[in-house]
C-alpha cells in the first residue's frame, strides 16, 4: 500500500484507475461575499451583504468543506 500525495488515502498500485483520487487544487478558506460573488458567480461588487464572510474551495467555489474534490486522476505516490 502507498499514500497518495494529492488525496492522503492509502492505495494498491495494483488497482490504481485513471479516476481513483479526487482532490481539490487549492486551499478551502474565506472571502467576503463580495470578492466571493464577483469571482464565481458572475456578480458585482456591490452586493447585499458585501462584508459577509463566505467559506469555499479556492479552485472551484464549492462551499462544501468535505466536498470530495473538484479534480480527478490516478493516485500519485510519493515515491512517484
Amino acid at each position: 500500500m502507498r499514500t497518495c500525495r494529492n488525496c492522503k488515502k492509502q492505495f494498491d498500485p495494483l488497482a490504481n484507475s485513471s479516476g481513483a483520487c479526487r482532490f481539490h487544487t487549492a486551499h478551502y478558506g474565506g472571502e467576503t461575499k463580495r470578492k466571493f460573488e464577483s469571482v464565481y458567480k458572475g456578480g458585482t461588487m456591490n452586493t447585499s451583504g458585501a462584508g459577509e464572510i463566505s467559506h469555499y474551495w479556492h479552485c472551484c467555489g464549492s462551499p462544501d468543506p468535505f466536498d470530495a474534490g473538484c479534480q480527478s486522476s490516478p493516485h500519485l505516490s510519493y515515491d512517484d
